[in-house]
């Protein structure tokens, strides 16, 4: 019954399961407490009403090994950038844990690339964000 898992083709399964992705991606890539801010919970609440930070960490091999198609997967970018760019007051953090967790779910490159666009950032502060960032988000949740 199910039809191909691109995003221009989703039958209604298909939409299903990315919307239910989406709410898994978002859940886990909010967990760290200094995310929660009333700005990026409010911005989550626009996805889902009753959208609460997840305490399970997301499988990448597991969650995204049918995400072949790259709209699905630029889809997946722009949601994380929403949430890149919901609370000013963050700064650098949730870009910095964003590349994180791109990374993590193979999806850093097409992010890094829209990030590059959307946001205009240049290269070598994309790069000193790679590279401090994992540092910069211990040292925020062990503040927390």
């Amino acid at each position: 019954i199910e039809g191909a898992a691109a995003l221009d083709d989703l039958d209604l399964l298909g939409q299903v399961r990315v919307t239910g992705l989406t709410r898994k991606l978002l859940g886990a890539f909010l967990q760290p407490k200094w995310f929660h801010t009333e700005a990026v919970l409010g911005q989550a609440k626009l996805f889902f009403a009753d959208f609460q930070p997840s305490h399970v960490r997301l499988d990448p091999a597991a969650e995204l090994k049918e995400l072949t198609d790259p709209k699905l997967r630029e889809y997946l970018c722009y949601v994380l950038l929403d949430f890149v760019v919901a609370d000013p007051d963050l700064d650098e953090m949730p870009l910095a844990a964003a590349l994180e967790f791109t990374k993590a779910l193979e999806l850093d490159s097409p992010f890094e690339k829209l990030v590059t666009k959307e946001l205009r950032i240049k290269p070598r502060d994309l790069k000193r964000l790679k590279e401090e960032g994992a540092s910069m988000l211990a040292k925020a949740e062990a503040a927390r």
